[in-house]
């Protein structure tokens, strides 16, 4: 799976120029054959060539929609959502479905009860049926369009607040001497009691014994999204850093690895971040590597090559047309100058 977690707010800087092979925009990108996610900030996207030749699948996290709706150019906002748009992706669930998805499966597992693999993506219109109950076909854009009309009070702006708030007074607590061992291990517990599954798959009721019994017995890496925060937001407390709406995002970024194949990101933070997370965990994780990395390991064949520098053209061709404001009129123009600076940049000479 492709992961494309992303939050798209650090790196103000999307009117940028394809290279030979990607879109250098402001969100880290995460790839593989069936799984994949993206991050913000000084990273680089795969390039749409790939994607359109089925070598790789996208899939990004419900913060794109928080971020572009936030972005105080309206017109860079909705490009980025016409290129999420244009790759087709599926979708994270919010953080807290996740963790619910995790242990329901590690409890049916446990109990020997018959259940599929747990789903962490769906389309647009399944993630907005998990965070408000209704069920309706938006694409990225004109959701994000909706989002801005709704202002700061929109469902994902409420959950990421809410849980960025309790992280923030968690730290407060922690650093006061507020959290023992013991203490930690009760709030824990009765954390993942509340993610308890009510009902099996089939709909029986599940009984309060086998959940104590879970309970008792259940390891943290049993849930493996989980663990990986917990272990960044311990490692956070222990090392007194203060805690932003960046490096909380880079904890729900994490979060996403036991679930894609490849993380490609050139933020060196971010990456050093993941490998200290997934040191020493038992369950597979996605491999973190730089854009140049994966270009090397996937490097793209000629016929392959002729689709990317299309694909380049025609996408600086749209932002010279967004950068204008969007006026109709010049589409020849911005296909011709777009077409020289793409086609000069390869072949200088």
């Amino acid at each position: 799976m492709i992961h494309t977690i992303a939050q798209i707010t650090a790196a103000r800087d999307t009117h940028r120029t394809m290279d030979e092979r990607c879109l250098h925009w402001h969100t880290a990108t995460t790839i593989s054959s069936s799984r994949h996610m993206t991050r913000p900030r000084n990273t680089r996207c795969i390039s749409r060539a790939l994607l359109q030749l089925k070598q790789f699948d996208s899939r990004f996290p419900p913060w794109h929609w928080r971020e572009m709706a936030r972005d105080d150019d309206y017109a860079r906002g909705i490009s980025v959502a016409d290129f999420c748009d244009s790759l087709h992706p599926a979708w994270l669930y919010e953080r807290r479905t996740i963790q619910k998805r995790e242990v329901a499966a590690a409890l049916f597992k446990f109990a020997n009860i018959p259940a599929d693999a747990p789903i962490m993506w769906g389309d647009i219109s399944d993630i907005i049926h998990d965070l408000v109950g209704t069920r309706t076909y938006r694409s990225c854009r004109s959701f994000v369009e909706h989002l801005r009309k709704i202002g700061t009070n929109h469902p994902i702006e409420t959950t990421f607040r809410n849980a960025f708030d309790a992280n923030k007074k968690n730290t407060t607590d922690f650093l006061a001497g507020r959290f023992t061992p013991q203490f930690l291990a009760r709030v824990e517990r009765l954390y993942i009691e509340g993610l308890l599954p009510a009902t099996t798959p089939a709909g029986i009721a599940i009984d309060a014994d086998t959940k104590r019994a879970f309970l008792t017995s259940y390891r943290l890496t049993d849930l493996p999204a989980t663990a990986l925060e917990t272990k960044i937001t311990h490692e956070n407390w222990t090392f007194k850093r203060q805690l932003n709406q960046n490096n909380f995002l880079d904890q729900l970024h994490v979060m996403a690895l036991p679930y894609v194949d490849l993380f490609i990101t050139n933020d060196d933070k971010l990456s050093r971040l993941m490998k200290r997370a997934v040191a020493g965990m038992p369950f597979r994780t996605a491999e973190v590597m730089t854009k140049d990395e994966f270009d090397a390991r996937f490097p793209l064949t000629a016929p392959q090559s002729a689709v990317s520098i299309e694909e380049q053209i025609r996408f600086r061709a749209y932002m010279r047309f967004v950068q204008r404001g969007r006026r109709d009129g010049f589409a020849l123009d911005d296909w011709l100058q777009a077409e020289r600076e793409i086609i000069g940049k390869l072949s200088p000479n």
